[in-house]
């Protein structure tokens, strides 16, 4: 156990209407981004002391957002995995550290939305992670394993997603650059080279032959989903098929460098709704032109 400094938010329109710490606990904390991130070693210049100022300067993340019940020894494990998990997100989407392009908040335990683990509100450019849930179990099981956690790299393909389409590829037809939450199977044929690759990624993850057969992880989705009354129509979205495959993509990328980081990246759901590695290794270099893009398109 140690001592710390209370971690307080960083935006008050984050936090409006918040009871924030109403069940403060602020005697100490024990450190668990060892379960986050196993085998973790950083670079002299980026060391874990829960500075939200490392978040926001080193990550371009504009601000942090804690709920009502999250501890200060919460906030101390939830701030240590996000500077973890934008390192390590950092090593894949390759963005010179630049995470949020300093419009991207994140908020812990604060903006919950009926059963979601996690969410993405492209209005206000904000991923909430829930809190860990209070069930029987050790603190480190349900930190790790329970509540959000595993949820980031999903909520950052969202992102992305809209990102592009608010300031890159600008279009008043459509404001997500994968054409939003649409089921429709078909291009989008918008112009603009990463709306483009964004119809490159989702052909691929949709179809076989273009417009003629079917791939097989949409055919194995579908008879899923269609079993799933209260979902699946969720599962067939575009930016959620595309989110899940960038979630997917990120975690096999990191796998191959010997790293698992659990807030980034862990299944939540049946595995046959995830693509599978031979999948991942042929749509690969599509993500990765869409990531240099949006690079590029940051600095132009």
């Amino acid at each position: 156990m140690a001592k710390s400094r209370k971690i307080i938010d960083t935006s008050v329109r984050v936090t409006e209407g918040s009871r924030a710490d109403a069940y403060w606990q602020g005697e100490g904390f024990t450190d668990l981004i060892g379960f986050v991130r196993p085998k973790l070693e950083l670079p002299k210049s980026l060391q874990l002391n829960s500075s939200i100022d490392v978040v926001q300067k080193r990550f371009s993340i504009k601000d942090i957002n804690f709920g009502n019940w999250v501890t200060n020894e919460d906030r101390f494990n939830y701030l240590n995995s996000l500077i973890v998990c934008c390192y390590d997100l950092n090593k894949v989407v390759r963005f010179n550290y630049n995470i949020g392009f300093g419009k991207l908040s994140v908020a812990f335990g604060a903006r919950g939305k009926g059963r979601a683990l996690a969410h993405y509100e492209p209005y206000y450019k904000i991923i909430n992670i829930t809190r860990y849930q209070d069930d029987e179990g050790s603190k480190v099981a349900r930190f790790i394993s329970s509540g959000g956690m595993g949820s980031f790299a999903h909520e950052y393909g969202h992102f992305l997603d809209y990102f592009a389409g608010e300031y890159l590829n600008k279009s008043s037809v459509l404001f997500a650059v994968t054409g939003g939450r649409t089921v429709d199977k078909s291009r989008m044929k918008v112009p603009g080279e990463i709306r483009q690759t964004a119809d490159d990624i989702l052909e691929m993850i949709i179809w076989r032959q273009p417009e003629k057969t079917l791939s097989n992880y949409y055919k194995r989705l579908f008879e899923l989903v269609a079993k799933l009354d209260d979902m699946g129509e969720y599962f067939l979205r575009r930016n959620e098929m595309f989110a899940r495959w960038f979630e997917a993509w990120v975690s096999w990328e990191l796998r191959q460098q010997g790293i698992t980081n659990r807030l980034l990246a862990q299944s939540k759901y049946d595995p046959r709704i995830y693509p599978n590695d031979a999948e991942l290794e042929k749509i690969a270099p599509l993500f990765r032109r869409f990531c240099l893009q949006v690079k590029n398109g940051v600095l132009n």
